[in-house]
């Protein structure tokens, strides 16, 4: 009985973006994933801020664990290596994040600044057949002409006679 009724399944329109592109441009990060530093830098920049709430919790944890230390000096002691462990930790993420940002920052840039190289022009036509090809009257350039035929072309581009 189920089978019959996967047959008659209508399909899943799964193209539609339902404004997504619009509120990531609104929101200015409609670049995200079109170039490769860009992609690189937020993966990168996402994982390091998940580094420094990891530090950051075990700052807390240090800190809770120094409380409830009750006077114990072995707990206090290892507590307050816990928090100087955790803000050097912090304070390297820091620093890699900054790194990072100043590296892909300026590979960007780089690579927006690149001249794009143009492609090169078409060759020439050599025959009348290449220049009949030709349909657009504003690229019918030397050496053909744009002339007027008899039917059915009534005007066509045609490769010009030597004068």
């Amino acid at each position: 009985m189920y089978h019959i009724l996967t047959l008659f399944a209508p399909p899943v329109l799964a193209a539609t973006d339902y404004g997504l592109y619009e509120t990531a441009k609104t929101a200015e990060l409609a670049q995200f994933g079109e170039n490769l530093p860009g992609l690189i830098g937020n993966v990168l920049g996402t994982a390091l801020s998940l580094v420094g709430v990891l530090f950051f919790a075990l700052m807390l944890y240090g800190g809770i664990t120094w409380m409830m230390a009750h006077g114990n000096a072995e707990s206090e002691k290892k507590a307050l290596s816990t928090i100087t462990a955790a803000i050097i930790g912090i304070l390297i993420v820091l620093g890699s994040y900054a790194l990072t940002t100043f590296v892909l920052t300026s590979v960007q840039k780089s690579a927006s600044n690149t001249p794009k190289q143009e492609a090169p022009p078409p060759p020439l036509p050599k025959t009348n057949k290449d220049c009949k090809n030709i349909k657009d009257k504003s690229k019918c350039v030397a050496p053909c002409e744009w002339k007027t035929a008899p039917p059915p072309d009534a005007e066509t581009c045609v490769l010009s006679t030597p004068k």
